[in-house]
């Protein structure tokens, strides 16, 4: 069809459809923008003044597409057509065809045959390019490293978390249990040597305590805190 249009013309009409990023680049954010589409294509009919200007624009990315796909031996084959080299600069919004076989079933053939028809004929009012070049996007096909990297890792803290909270609430176990035995020492005159002062008394205790640990990191985790203790206490009383 476009054979019938003089050559000029149609070289012309693509150099138009260049500057006109919003007719082919799908990324753009005025693309499915029906006023700017219709906007550039009266620009477009202005510039040729030939209305055939505003349906021959239909077949420019179908028929880029069309190129070979490289399922032969040899390398990707050039087209023949005769506008392939003018319309070089919609490589970057056209998707590559896959290799694919070269036994094509009936079905196939009769939907591209279908779809060229509608292109050729012009018989949509919106340009569908968007059926050969829109890419599904990745997320929707299998979840991403990333995602999966950032769901690890935060498993990871979630169980670093627990082992951190069960460590912690061993320990605020053991301090209530020599806590409750101290008291219960302290209050008992036939278990305790009259001799023995109450620093004497809790620190058999904890000696006798701090030996039933046994896990090394509890027990240093529990001489750290005690000597703490006694620090920070000691600080407080040279300041009274």
């Amino acid at each position: 069809m476009s054979r019938k249009w003089p050559a000029d013309h149609t070289k012309r009409l693509i150099e138009l459809y260049e500057v006109q990023p919003i007719l082919y680049n799908i990324k753009s954010p005025q693309y499915h923008n029906k006023i700017a589409r219709q906007t550039c294509l009266t620009t477009i009919q202005g510039s040729l003044e030939a209305y055939t200007g505003l349906h021959k624009n239909k077949v420019f990315s179908g028929g880029y597409c069309q190129k070979d796909n490289g399922a032969g031996a040899d390398e990707l084959s050039k087209p023949n057509w005769y506008l392939y080299e003018a319309l070089q600069f919609l490589i970057p919004y056209v998707k590559a065809d896959q290799a694919k076989s070269n036994i094509v079933n009936s079905e196939e053939i009769e939907i591209s045959e279908e779809r060229n028809l509608s292109q050729m004929n012009g018989v949509d009012d919106e340009i569908h390019t968007s059926d050969f070049l829109e890419e599904i996007p990745a997320e929707l096909l299998s979840p991403s490293t990333s995602t999966a990297s950032t769901s690890s890792s935060r498993k990871r803290k979630l169980n670093n978390k627990s082992r951190k909270r069960s460590t912690e609430d061993e320990f605020d176990s053991l301090l209530q249990e020599a806590s409750s035995a101290l008291k219960t020492i302290q209050s008992s005159s036939t278990s305790v040597c009259s001799s023995d002062s109450d620093t004497d008394i809790f620190m058999k205790y904890a000696a006798t305590e701090l030996k039933k640990i046994r896990s090394k990191s509890i027990l240093r985790k529990c001489t750290r805190v005690i000597l703490q203790v006694i620090q920070d206490h000691q600080d407080e009383d040279e300041e009274v």
